[in-house]
């Protein structure tokens, strides 16, 4: 099962980005934040919910950036995938704001949510910190077809 086929189905790959493998300066606080896809999204950290999400595409930014691998997308991509019927240079601009509004919805959570999402100007991504229900589903799911019958 690809989750982020199921979510994002025109999205046929993401593009590169920022190598996010070696989790430097990232304290242990940041791997208490938990993300849900499977069901009702949501994302935790101590006790709190992020939200309210001011827009749905703020929202759809971040399962989207979650569901890809590496946990990076293109901003390109995002504006594929989010806004398909604007002319580039508006999506390019309503990106921008979702991942604004993103970030302002992820506020709430503390200081351990922090640098959950980050950007620069080509690329968006998610801490690999972040602990995602897919992922760990998906690698039971794999351990247990390894298993002998």
């Amino acid at each position: 099962m690809n989750v982020r086929k199921a979510l994002f189905p025109r999205c046929s790959r993401a593009r590169g980005g920022p190598d996010l493998g070696d989790n430097e300066g990232v304290s242990a606080e940041k791997a208490q934040v938990r993300v849900r896809l499977l069901g009702p999204f949501s994302v935790t950290s101590g006790g709190r919910d992020a939200g309210p999400w001011p827009r749905p595409t703020a929202r759809r930014l971040c399962q989207l950036v979650l569901v890809s691998p590496g946990r990076r997308i293109s901003r390109d991509l995002a504006c594929e995938e989010l806004f398909p019927g604007l002319d580039p240079r508006a999506a390019a601009r309503s990106v921008s704001k979702a991942l604004s509004m993103a970030r302002a919805g992820l506020a709430v959570l503390s200081p351990a949510a922090d640098g959950l999402l980050a950007a620069d100007l080509t690329h968006i991504w998610a801490s690999p910190d972040a602990e995602v229900d897919a992922e760990e589903t998906e690698r039971a799911l794999r351990a247990a077809l390894a298993l002998e019958p």
